[in-house]
């Protein structure tokens, strides 16, 4: 009796956790099954050894996650330049810069779309605000290249076909559904727009789809 005592004693004295800083204590995220389902951090739940309970976000600033798709991953490096922009702080962009970008796509986006890769990129937020908590919803837009006096179009406008870049460009302003079919040497591109290197002057009408 003695020895299952000293045993209990000493189990409650593990089940203490002691702040090695000042700070909001966050409950972690846990990834959950395949199903997405997850155990919440609750009064008497079984936790494991290791499991991540709870996190001190550091005062020295914040860390947006950013899941990057495998077509974009070659032009996003470390030291890259971001804007980043959070729902909850409408009107505001904070500064950031890439610190860190995986080597291996996430194991959790694979559950979710097994043709898709998504990379985890870590963006660290140079210049934060009280008002930021974690776990907020924020969008992030990463200065790639930045290309002067540049002629580009939509990207939807530039389609794939025959193994070549062709474009629809309107032949006649009063009559839109008029246009002709022209190959274009296209450069730099996002998912908005696309540098157009040959083949449409500037000025021209392009169409989004013929």
């Amino acid at each position: 009796e003695q020895t299952e005592l000293a045993d209990i004693n000493e189990q409650i004295a593990h089940g203490k956790l002691h702040a090695p800083k000042s700070g909001m204590v966050v409950y972690a995220r846990e990834s959950g099954d395949r199903y997405g389902r997850e155990d919440p951090i609750a009064e008497g739940t079984q936790v494991r050894e290791r499991q991540e309970l709870i996190t001190i976000p550091s005062n020295r600033g914040m860390v947006a996650e950013v899941s990057l798709h495998e077509s974009v991953l070659k032009q996003v490096f470390p030291g890259q330049s971001c804007t980043v922009r959070i729902d909850a702080i409408p009107g505001r962009e904070f500064p950031g810069e890439v610190s860190w970008v995986a080597l291996l796509p996430d194991q959790n986006s694979w559950w979710a779309n097994p043709n898709q890769r998504l990379y985890r990129t870590d963006v660290h937020i140079a210049e934060g605000s009280e008002e930021m908590r974690p776990g907020m919803s924020c969008s992030v837009e990463i200065l790639v290249e930045e290309i002067e006096d540049a002629l580009y179009a939509p990207v939807q406008s530039v389609v794939r076909h025959l193994g070549e870049n062709i474009a629809f460009v309107s032949t006649s302003a009063e009559h839109p559904s008029r246009y002709e079919v022209r190959p274009v040497k296209v450069g730099s591109y996002n998912d908005r727009w696309v540098e157009i290197e040959d083949g449409l002057a500037e000025g021209e009408i392009v169409l989004l789809a013929p």
